[in-house]
């Protein structure tokens, strides 16, 4: 075996091997001299639906998860992993063996330590078909988990995969209870204390007996608020931290630059995408899909109808990931030739399949977009209806897209939740549940399960640069636009930078 290297400092405390022993735990006194917040006040424009992480699915669920679980490693503020309940690791010769030595003052919110049986079940759990978890996907090589003693843990892979560490350090992965996972406990440094259905609050305190010590924080309180509502709320100081959505974002930050409000903005892995379903006529013909493409005007579309946190996509893979190809020549806008491709598509009477129907969810609403590819499909002849579904719905439709032929085109937002292209590749495997646009294509099925099994970066990047080029030839999506996270944060507040961090870990939040 050979040792992992890793970032943090590991605790050097004597800690009692027995589980029925009182357990030592971190001294609180590291956060003296920090100023206490009694409250940070947050919102989120949709309640989270779940907080088990194996079916964890909106973005308001991550952020929950995020502050109450915890799992064998995490992300630092530059998105580098550093221990968690593992606090050192190794990683067999054949990098196909994860031994994981877990800390052994890990506890549990009811008071329970938390052991190597623990992750074993909720390993399991992923790769239960049945609980149809989003994260099956990219742990489907592990291919036996057991816990060698009370705080040892051996994963075995049926083959190298080289995002296997980072994916370890989703919230997704966390760790929960056997005997109690339908409730909200974890082994983070916060719990929740309350979800108010009537309020729309969700309170969150810290857990004091933390691995890594107590917060400084000794509330959170997250308002499930419209954007617009939450823009009041902060103005009038009753917020702490405004995370700007997407669809008023421009006249917010605008407002907020007006008032000399603090806005930071960080760079997102995500990526919105038009989808279509392949298996379905007349989207399963490759000029009929360009056509669509081609007919679209994105400097207008730019102009127009994107916020200024947006940036027109050239390709499936976001900004700052490896894989990226040059799309400079790459002619994107012209509907004579849209209109030619037309003709040549196998589907002649093209019109018949007339309108089109695009599936949004309601928290995607944009009525000046939706005007917008309204009237480029026009064009070419096509009308469009749009059926947008909440975010609940939208969401049960995903889980069954890949049971049912449910939809035409699908207005999809995702985010990586670690930096690797494998994480958006992902979704265009033929044998994986969350191909929800029923692409399939031998070739790239080739280069993705390569691709995971490559661990040298500059042959993984011509991998991905591959695929990518495959995929934009092919047409396999449209590619919409890619976003910056902004925030607007009261002057009082601090918070650490993060790089390519998908959601924030508010136990790092300081008080200036």
């Amino acid at each position: 075996m050979k040792r992992l290297m890793f970032l943090g400092i590991l605790s050097s405390l004597a800690i009692a091997v027995c589980c029925q022993k009182k357990i030592k735990l971190p001294d609180p006194s590291q956060h003296k001299n920090i100023t206490k917040i009694s409250t940070l006040r947050l919102h989120m424009p949709t309640a989270p639906g779940t907080f088990d992480p194996a079916k964890i699915f909106l973005i308001s669920e991550l952020y929950i998860s995020q502050q109450i679980h915890r799992g064998l490693v995490q992300m630092d503020l530059a998105g580098q992993i550093k221990p968690a309940i593992a606090e050192r690791w190794d990683i067999s010769e054949d990098l196909k063996t994860y031994t994981f030595y877990l800390r052994k003052n890990a506890l549990f919110h009811h008071g329970r330590p938390v052991v190597a049986s623990d992750f074993v079940f909720s390993f399991r759990r992923l790769l239960d078909p049945k609980i149809k978890a989003p994260m099956r996907y990219y742990v489907k090589t592990v291919k036996n988990v057991e816990a060698i003693d009370a705080h040892t843990l051996r994963i075995q892979l049926s083959h190298p995969y080289a995002p296997m560490i980072k994916i370890f350090a989703s919230p997704l992965m966390s760790v929960i209870p056997k005997e109690i996972i339908e409730k909200q406990i974890g082994a983070g440094p916060f719990q929740v204390h309350s979800f108010d259905q009537k309020k729309k609050k969700i309170t969150l305190l810290p857990f004091k007996n933390y691995f890594e010590g107590a917060s400084r924080l000794e509330k959170i309180e997250w308002f499930i608020l419209p954007d617009e509502a939450a823009y009041y709320k902060f103005l009038a100081g009753d917020l702490d931290y405004f995370k700007i959505g997407f669809a008023s974002a421009s006249d917010f930050i605008q407002k907020l630059s007006q008032k000399k409000i603090k806005i930071r903005r960080t760079l997102q892995h995500g990526i919105t995408l038009l989808g279509f379903n392949h298996k379905t006529p007349p989207f399963d013909d490759k000029n009929f899909r360009k056509a669509l493409s081609l007919c679209i005007d994105w400097k207008a579309y730019e102009k127009n109808v994107l916020e200024l946190n947006h940036k027109v996509a050239d390709q499936i893979f976001p900004r700052d990931l490896f894989g990226r190809i040059d799309t400079q020549a790459f002619e994107r806008h012209n509907l004579a030739y849209a209109k030619k491709l037309l003709k040549k598509s196998k589907y002649k009477n093209f019109k018949k399949y007339s309108p089109l129907e695009l599936t949004k969810s309601t928290l995607f609403k944009n009525e000046k977009e939706d005007l917008f590819f309204t009237n480029a499909f026009k064009q070419l002849g096509l009308d469009l209806k749009i059926r947008y579904l909440d975010q609940n719905a939208y969401r049960d439709t995903l889980i069954k897209i890949t049971e049912k032929n449910n939809f035409q085109l699908l207005y999809y937002r995702g985010i990586p939740f670690i930096s690797d292209p494998h994480m958006v590749s992902g979704f265009f495997h033929s044998g994986v549940s969350n191909n929800y646009f029923h692409y399939d294509n031998p070739t790239v099925d080739f280069l993705i399960d390569q691709g995971i099994r490559t661990h040298n970066f500059e042959q993984r990047k011509k991998i991905y640069e591959k695929i990518s080029q495959i995929l934009y030839d092919d047409v396999a999506v449209i590619p919409l636009y890619y976003w910056d996270h902004v925030q607007a944060i009261q002057p009082t507040l601090n918070f650490g930078e993060y790089n390519y961090v998908a959601v924030e870990d508010f136990y790092t939040i300081t008080k200036k």
